[in-house]
């Protein structure tokens, strides 16, 4: 092997290696191949093996090594033999080419773009066809930025985040994803339009998002609102806990919050009790800012009335009503059917709370009616609280009451005045 090859081998120089192969003949490329061969190379690293205290060849020689061999073969089958002659190649694996699977992409591309490497493109099609998992994201990117291979979103982004799941690769990868801050942008706001299958280590995943938080890699806050939104696709529940969980540790302040408000509330219908409970949190961090649409939150919020587990998100939307009511009257008098359905929640502190509200601001003609079909549901206070409303004695007080005048009034003009109540009750009784 010329010395100038072996020299530009151990000092791991990409562009000397390829300077180098490219300018040999025909007979001292296919020379140079003869020597590729385990034993052999083994031997020329053999110094550089005992300095890591190691008697196999390591990723790092394998990695210089196959790029050596893509400079020196011309063909598919050329680089496949010569690969299997050395053994590199991950026992676990079926193909082979192992340059695609390293983060050295830019070397790759250069290769790639020269005349004797362009045999290559037909390699790179079809392992990124058949074995995509099997090629590095740097690579898969640095390929589609340059217009060798097609974009696949939903391919790239969960690439991107199963190689966060060891060590090795997260270290290097926050290494490419630091040096080339508009290109990372640009990956992570696909994330949540793309990535649809989290089959991957969440915690080593998350432990990568957190690092690069810290260190001031998410400058653009509108990764929040992406995030938030991507949590409208139909995602498995594991992907959408892995986007919960990267908006909580981005730590969103109120005014990006109220950005987000109204796809907050249409979380709220979600068919996932953790995307609710993630949605609500937020929303009470904001349902006393000014800004806060109370009427589009009261409505979304009645599209989880039904659903069961949730009561302590329940409670807290109740409790925002209650604040809103204390300064607002309701004005929609057929809030309270919806309420009503919130007692087959077999929660005793939420029931009584749906019920003070009923009592306090929504007691007019015909609320006997709208509770009989839940009265089975009720316990304890509610129940009691309930116990002295009866369509009878509804029906008596309503013919000439003021509080039936006003029901009446208020029915007609959907803007509901306060009725007595059953028993003694305030606005503070809700707080």
């Amino acid at each position: 092997m010329k010395e100038n090859l072996l020299s530009a081998l151990k000092a791991h120089d990409f562009t000397a290696i390829r300077t180098i192969c490219f300018a040999l003949s025909e007979e001292e490329r296919t020379a140079t191949l003869a020597l590729f061969e385990y034993h052999t190379i083994k031997a020329l690293f053999e110094e550089e093996l005992k300095k890591q205290g190691i008697t196999y060849i390591p990723k790092s020689i394998d990695t210089i090594l196959s790029y050596a061999l893509m400079c020196l073969c011309r063909n598919a089958e050329e680089l496949k033999a010569a690969e299997l002659n050395i053994r590199i190649r991950n026992r676990s694996k079926e193909h082979y080419y192992y340059f695609l699977d390293t983060q050295y992409a830019v070397p790759l591309l250069e290769l790639l773009q020269s005349p004797k490497g362009a045999y290559l493109q037909e390699i790179i099609e079809k392992m990124y066809k058949a074995y995509p998992m099997e090629m590095s994201f740097e690579i898969l990117w640095t390929l589609y930025k340059h217009k060798r291979i097609a974009f696949n979103g939903e391919l790239m982004m969960f690439n991107l985040h199963y190689r966060f799941d060891t060590e090795r690769n997260k270290i290097a990868l926050a290494k490419y994803l630091l040096q080339n801050p508009e290109t990372a942008t640009e990956i992570f706001h696909l994330v949540p339009m793309y990535l649809k299958d989290a089959r991957f280590n969440a915690k080593g995943t998350l432990e990568m998002y957190e690092d690069l938080i810290q260190g001031g890699f998410f400058a653009d806050r509108t990764i929040i609102s992406l995030f938030i939104e991507g949590l409208l696709n139909p995602l498995k529940k594991n992907t959408a806990d892995f986007f919960c969980r990267v908006v909580e540790l981005l730590n969103p302040i109120t005014k990006e919050l109220l950005t987000s408000q109204h796809t907050l509330f249409a979380l709220l219908s979600s068919d996932k009790t953790s995307v609710i409970n993630f949605a609500m949190k937020f929303i009470k961090q904001i349902a006393e800012e000014k800004a806060f649409d109370f009427q589009a939150f009261a409505d979304n919020f009645a599209l989880c009335f039904t659903i069961q587990k949730i009561a302590k998100s329940q409670l807290i939307g109740l409790d925002i009503l209650a604040k809103h009511y204390k300064q607002q009257a309701p004005t929609n008098p057929d809030y309270r059917e919806q309420l009503a359905v919130l007692f087959t929640v077999p929660d005793a502190k939420l029931q009584e709370k749906v019920a003070n509200l009923l009592t306090i601001y929504f007691n007019y003609e015909g609320l006997p009616e709208v509770i009989a079909p839940y009265r089975d549901y009720l316990k304890g206070k509610a129940q009691d609280l309930l116990a002295t409303l009866s369509p009878s004695e509804n029906s008596e007080n309503s013919e000439n009451s003021p509080t039936a005048c006003t029901a009446r009034t208020s029915h007609s003009s959907r803007t509901p005045k306060i009725a007595r109540a059953a028993r003694t009750l305030t606005p503070e009784d809700l707080l």
